[in-house]
């Protein structure tokens, strides 16, 4: 796969009432702050460096691509709380300079 970038972080919700299917966008930005790549995966999913070093892309994609997080995690954040996140890009650009990240969606929780 060669040499990815890793993002963590953490999203907080900050809703009034709990929400659930918290997603974020990591992107990478070159010169003059154009996007040169980006990915879209959802909080709750956790990835050791250890994964991410050993696992092929499409698993690691798979684990992004879990809605509901690991043990469920991602289904009732409840206001103020807040839930990891990790975003994995594979094939960077020469061109990337820098990053951003921003939650891009969640609904609200049905509990």
């Amino acid at each position: 796969m060669g040499e990815v970038f890793v993002i963590r972080g953490e999203a907080v919700n900050n809703y009034r009432k709990p929400r659930a299917s918290i997603q974020v966008k990591g992107a990478l930005v070159g010169p003059g702050g154009q996007t040169v790549m980006q990915k879209v995966a959802y909080c709750g999913n956790s990835l050791s460096d250890e994964q991410i070093a050993s696992l092929p892309m499409a698993k690691i994609e798979a684990a992004m691509n879990n809605q509901f997080g690991d043990s469920l995690s991602n289904l009732g954040v409840q206001p103020g709380n807040r839930i990891p996140f990790v975003i994995v890009l594979a094939r960077i650009p020469g061109e990337a300079t820098d990053f951003t990240v921003e939650v891009t969606g969640s609904t609200v929780a049905t509990q």
